[in-house]
Formats: C-alpha cells, sequence, structure tokens
C-alpha cells in the first residue's frame, strides 16, 4: 500500500499548505507514544475524519473473523463512528481510490473505486473481538464510556459501509486532478468548521 501512503502524504502537505491544520500519525504523533494510543488521541482531538479506502487498504477486511486478531483500520473507523454519535467528530469524509495505472500520455490516473466491487467480496459479518476490546479501551480512556453504537453496527461490514455511507469524493480520473479536487473537498469542509482533521 505505498502508494496509499504516497497518496495521504500528498493530500496532507497540500492541505498544509492551504492552511488546514492535519493531524496524521506519521507526521504528528509525539516521540515515544505508543502509535494506537497516538491515533486514537489524535482522532479524538480532530473534527473531522478522511479515511482513504482503497482495494488493496480494504483487502485484509475479507479475511477477518470474529477471534482475529485487532485491526487497526477497523478499530479506527469504529473510533471515528463513535465519536461521530457523540457530537465529538462532525464529519466523516471518506476519500475512495481507484486503482492508480499509467497512461503514456496522461500520467498516472486513478480507476473506478467502484468497478468490480470496491469493497472485498467477503466481508466479516461478525464483531471481531480484538478490535472490541481495544474500541473499548480507547472510549473509557477518552472518557467517552462504552459502545453506543449496538453490535449488529460493530460488525466489519456494518463499519465500513458506515463509513461508506458519508459524502465523500471518489478519485477517478488523472491523478493530480483528483489530489487537487480531494484537497478542496476537504478544505471547504474544513473552512466551514475551521477545524483540525484525522
Amino acid at each position: 500500500m505505498a502508494s496509499d501512503a504516497d497518496l495521504v502524504e500528498c493530500l496532507y502537505d497540500k492541505l498544509k499548505a492551504e492552511g488546514v491544520n492535519v493531524w496524521w500519525d506519521k507526521r504528528c504523533l509525539p516521540a515515544g507514544q505508543p502509535w494506537e494510543q497516538g491515533f486514537a488521541d489524535g482522532l479524538s482531538s480532530s473534527t473531522i475524519f478522511v479515511p482513504v479506502l482503497s482495494k488493496a487498504a480494504l483487502a485484509p477486511c475479507a479475511k477477518l473473523t470474529a477471534a482475529s486478531a485487532c485491526d487497526n483500520m477497523v478499530l479506527e473507523h469504529q473510533l471515528a463512528l463513535e465519536l461521530q454519535l457523540r457530537g465529538r467528530l462532525r464529519a466523516i469524509f471518506p476519500i475512495m481510490v481507484g486503482e492508480l495505472e499509467h497512461n503514456p500520455t496522461l500520467g498516472d490516473i486513478h480507476g473506478d473505486f467502484f468497478k468490480d466491487g470496491g469493497m472485498p467480496a467477503c466481508l466479516g459479518d461478525m464483531v471481531v473481538g480484538a478490535v472490541e476490546v481495544k474500541l473499548v479501551e480507547h472510549l473509557e480512556r477518552l472518557g467517552k464510556g462504552v459502545p453506543i453504537l449496538p453490535a449488529s453496527d460493530r460488525t466489519v461490514k456494518a463499519t465500513l459501509a458506515a463509513i461508506t455511507r458519508n459524502q465523500g469524493i471518489k478519485l477517478f480520473g488523472v491523478r493530480a486532478d483528483t489530489v487537487d479536487n480531494a484537497v478542496a473537498g476537504i478544505k471547504r469542509l474544513a473552512t466551514s468548521f475551521s477545524v483540525t482533521t484525522t
């Protein structure tokens, strides 16, 4: 998922250049702070959550079972949904990233995220026990109590469906243009709130 990391770095740099206050763990995590606690704290202090969703990033979700180890992406998404329910997050703005192809004339082009199904074919329709434990741990540590969402809404399938129901943007077409469109959309939303994003 190196291309996803490059995309996130590009988004981060462009948003910072536009004056948007952005929290990204790779740049903002305090030295020595455990990563999981850092992203939970960063998410809790943000007002907009911007998950970057690609087929490669979502592929591991198809293999999750109730007994799987904690999947950090699912944990982060569930925590975002819980914080949104409590009014802490004001918006979730997913960026759905189509597969990157190189065109000799136009350069890098994002395909359609939804072509052949953007979501993994076999999403788990169960709660992952290890994710549940961590979710409760972080909500309690942040002083937010226990999960509000019913267990049926905390399955892997329900979590990703809830994230993608939020108005966001689909990167489709020439990469430079699509990234600029995503930055413009995030900036409009952030300006309306004057916020920190993650």
